[in-house]
């Protein structure tokens, strides 16, 4: 009989798992959806951080984090990103 599970590990941190790849296939599918050019795995690097919605809002402004972004397009930018990033969460990451 195996032993009950004592313990699940996160990597929230990348300290295991380097996932801005995948984060930024996403980010660019998501771009992409809406007309924008793909900003690459270097940009979205800088941009991870806080969290899936500021990255997302940083994709939107080119990471300028006091441009004003339409709650609307945000809300469908959020949307697409996840649904991208949900597809393919590990095709990339190393």
């Amino acid at each position: 009989m195996k032993p009950a599970l004592k313990a699940i590990l996160f990597d929230l941190d990348g300290t295991l798992v380097d996932s801005v790849p995948d984060l930024a296939w996403a980010i660019d599918q998501m771009r992409d959806h809406f007309q924008l050019p793909p900003c690459g795995e270097n940009q979205v690097r800088n941009w991870v951080g806080n969290g899936v919605d500021q990255l997302v809002r940083r994709a939107l402004t080119n990471g300028n984090d006091t441009a004003p972004v339409d709650p609307m397009l945000y809300s469908k930018a959020l949307t697409s990103f996840k649904h991208h990033y949900g597809c393919e969460p590990s095709r990339y990451s190393r």
